[in-house]
């Protein structure tokens, strides 16, 4: 079932933001092992990442700026 006011254009981009933020994380923690990302708790996981993730979601995103 579609979202009220969210168009596919707006769903794509929301759906590749978020999968960016996944990756982005997995890479740091798992793969590179960099710290102190590889080493956090899944509490301060949650608290770091879970916010960026829900705005993403369903939030407000910026429009590029205009020229003038």
């Amino acid at each position: 079932m579609a979202q009220l006011g969210v168009d596919d254009d707006d769903r794509r981009m929301r759906s590749g933001l978020v999968s960016t933020q996944m990756i982005g994380f997995a890479l740091m923690r798992y793969v590179w092992k960099i710290e102190p990302v590889a080493s956090m708790t899944e509490d301060q996981v949650l608290a770091a990442v879970a916010p960026n993730v829900q705005r993403h979601i369903d939030g407000e995103l910026s429009e590029p700026p205009t020229a003038g």
